[in-house]
Parts: structure tokens; C-alpha cells; sequence
């Protein structure tokens, strides 16, 4: 998982590590909040991942999006940036 910008649109994109099936979904802006609300619409769709992998994002080390996690029982792993 992870957030990017393209042409100063915010995006969260989430890749199944097994299937290599690819979700992309607008952010209205960057928050933890607005990305847990797209990724219980994704879990909604598509199932519980036993485990998330990310950078070390702001939003992604937040205490709101751990917790969130926490409460779904999905284990979290991070990378450094430069060596994902």
C-alpha cells in the first residue's frame, strides 16, 4: 500500500502481493482518516489482508490508522522509503 500524487491528485494504491490485482483510489486530501475510509471500502469489497505492507508514511505511522489496523488484526510491515 501506499499514497502518491499525480498531477497534484492525491491517490491511495493497494496491490495484493499474490494476485498482483491493483486498486487505485482518489483522496479528497491525505488524511488518516480519509485513508481508512477508503480502505474499509476496499476490505468491504475485497476481504481482510492477513498483512499491509507500506513505507513510513506520516498517514501510514499514524496512531489513528494503527489502531484501525489493530482492531482489523492486520498485522502491518514498514519499509524505508529508499529500500522497499
Amino acid at each position: 500500500m501506499d499514497l502518491l500524487e499525480f498531477r497534484g491528485i492525491s491517490y491511495v494504491v493497494v496491490v495484493d502481493y499474490h494476485s498482483r490485482w491493483l486498486k487505485i483510489m482518489f483522496l479528497k486530501n491525505t488524511t488518516a482518516t480519509s485513508v481508512i475510509n477508503k480502505l474499509k471500502a476496499i476490505f468491504s469489497t475485497h476481504g481482510l489482508p492477513d498483512c499491509i505492507k507500506s513505507d513510513n508514511g506520516p498517514q501510514l505511522l499514524s496512531r489513528e490508522i494503527k489502531s484501525f489496523l489493530n482492531d482489523m488484526e492486520i498485522l502491518t510491515v514498514t519499509s524505508s522509503p529508499n529500500f522497499p
